[in-house]
């Protein structure tokens, strides 16, 4: 199955031209009696008067295109039966900057039993990676921007004025995610004896996200730049469970007793760490933290852990279907009692 697709923003703001918008500008300064000036009007006296910069066309004004690929397979006899899939996704943005976003699964199925029933195994497996270069931001915010803000000076370098951001130059910004996920899970049982069965439950989730931030020289306005940097972020969430069970069943007399006794033990970790890197050779390095003049690490950093354990018994036993006698004992332990 391929599926492909474009999107564009269409209902975007009706902005002001140039003319029109230089008009209004020098009808306001006349309404209230003062005099432009490179401080307070720059528009009126610095910028070009005939050029006009529709923002939105040149910030969100891009196709984004779509492309997604999914595939499957499946198949087995009588013992075992099992389905493989497996998909794609490729999505750019309306920026015009080159900013896709990949993410890639693979999911596999399998269920198997022997010939005489008493062994089975249910098994999936799921992993899935996303590389994401979106802008960590949103850009819109600078489509009221006066119509001939210039881009560039007259040295073919980005424009500033004051505080002012160039919104070109922002578009320079470089974010990169990956994430890695992958969550597996089991049920195997066996049966031993007529009426005792043997079972457990593993599952398994891991979550890995390295981040990375690169703000190039040319992002900062240089009378206030303290010079390149890039954030360097990772993270990693793993659990695991285990699960065992035993259930045996057998008639005495005219009822039926059932044993049933078990445990559970769970893993939960949470850890990850942020630096700030600066003071690189250039700018062709920033997405090297082993290239940076200075690393400071970020605090906090995150590390919590979490175990739960438990074990369970119980005792029910059912005469003709009138009378139940049960007992149960169960006893839990965490860390976070």
């Amino acid at each position: 199955n391929i599926y492909t697709g474009a999107s564009k923003v269409v209902n975007k703001v009706d902005m002001l031209s140039t003319p029109e918008y230089v008009a209004l500008r020098k009808e306001a300064f006349a309404n209230d009696g003062e005099t432009p000036d490179d401080q307070n009007a720059p528009d009126l006296v610095l910028w070009d008067q005939n050029k006009t910069t529709d923002w939105q066309d040149m910030i969100i004004g891009n196709t984004a295109k779509l492309t997604q690929v999914q595939a499957s397979v499946s198949g087995g006899n009588e013992q075992t039966r099992f389905l493989l899939s497996t998909s794609y996704r490729h999505e750019t943005t309306v920026l015009p900057n080159d900013l896709p976003f990949h993410r890639g699964a693979v999911y596999l199925n399998l269920d198997h039993s022997s010939v005489d029933k008493k062994f089975n195994i249910t098994t999936s497996v799921s992993y899935s990676g996303i590389k994401d270069r979106s802008l960590a931001s949103d850009v819109t915010s600078f489509y009221n921007f006066a119509p001939n803000y210039p881009v560039y000076d007259d040295e073919g370098k980005f424009y500033w004025y004051r505080n002012a951001q160039n919104p070109i130059a922002y578009l320079q910004r470089r974010n990169t995610n990956k994430t890695k996920n992958l969550v597996a899970n089991s049920v195997i049982r066996y049966t031993v004896l007529p009426g005792l069965n043997v079972k457990t439950r593993l599952g398994l989730t891991q979550t890995n996200m390295d981040q990375m931030q690169v703000y190039p020289k040319v992002v900062f306005n240089p009378e206030s730049s303290i010079g390149s940097m890039t954030y360097f972020g990772n993270s990693e969430v793993s659990s695991y469970i285990i699960e065992p069970q035993v259930d045996y069943t057998r008639r005495i007399g005219e009822g039926k007793l059932q044993l049933l006794a078990g445990g559970s033990w769970q893993e939960n970790t949470r850890q990850g760490k942020s630096f700030i890197a600066d003071g690189f050779s250039s700018d062709a390095l920033l997405e090297d933290i082993g290239s940076a003049g200075s690393v400071t690490v970020r605090t906090p950093t995150l590390y919590k852990k979490y175990n739960y354990n438990s074990f369970f018994g119980r005792a029910t036993y059912n005469w003709k279907e009138k009378y139940i006698v049960n007992a149960s004992f169960r006893r839990d332990g965490s860390t976070r009692f």
